[in-house]
């Protein structure tokens, strides 16, 4: 098992899609989120990155809070 750290920017493009992209990239094999809420109005204006992620995701996924 392989545990890994990294920090980057998206470069335009948006977060979830980067992540997942690195996620292939590295070929993960499991993801374990932590994701915290936000006001329904700014979730609304500007998109939640953990729902993206795990609708878009093609690995097993534990949600954590």
């Amino acid at each position: 098992m392989q545990v890994s750290e990294e920090v980057g920017q998206a470069g335009g493009i948006g977060i979830s899609t980067e992540f997942l992209s690195r996620m292939a990239d590295h070929q993960c094999d499991l993801l374990v989120m932590c994701g915290y809420d936000h006001a329904r109005i700014s979730e609304m204006t500007f998109g939640g990155v953990s729902r993206e992620i795990l609708r878009q995701t093609a690995v097993p996924t534990l949600p954590s809070h």
